[in-house]
């Protein structure tokens, strides 16, 4: 059985998983094409570490970081969540597991509903 996440080194563990698919993806690699890995991976783990363990804390707008990174389609939204369910799932099993992926689907739906142009 697979343990649930309780640190800083689990949701790191499960970013850099995400990130290493995700940079090569065919779906929606180029998003990443521009990103500047060693600035943002510090970001992001402070984002879900304090979404899922209410440590340290966050500042910042996660939405505004993804308004020009080009033109999003349900599918891009789709892969991504894919690619991070199973990043979190790889690894862990749990509360804590549960509830990152279910913010990552709520995350999803909401910039899915104000980035794609029907």
């Amino acid at each position: 059985m697979k343990p649930d996440l309780t640190n800083e080194a689990d949701i790191k563990k499960i970013v850099d998983e995400f990130y290493g698919k995700a940079l090569s993806d065919p779906l929606i690699g180029h998003f990443f094409k521009n990103l500047h890995i060693e600035e943002h991976l510090p970001k992001i783990y402070t984002f879900w570490t304090f979404i899922i363990l209410h440590k340290g804390s966050y500042t910042g707008n996660a939405f505004d970081k993804h308004v020009n990174l080009g033109e999003f389609k349900n599918e891009h939204f789709t892969r991504w969540l894919e690619l991070f369910t199973y990043s979190v799932e790889h690894f862990f099993a749990g509360p804590n597991a549960n509830s990152m992926k279910e913010r990552a689907n709520l995350l999803s739906e909401i910039f899915r509903s104000k980035l794609v142009k029907n």
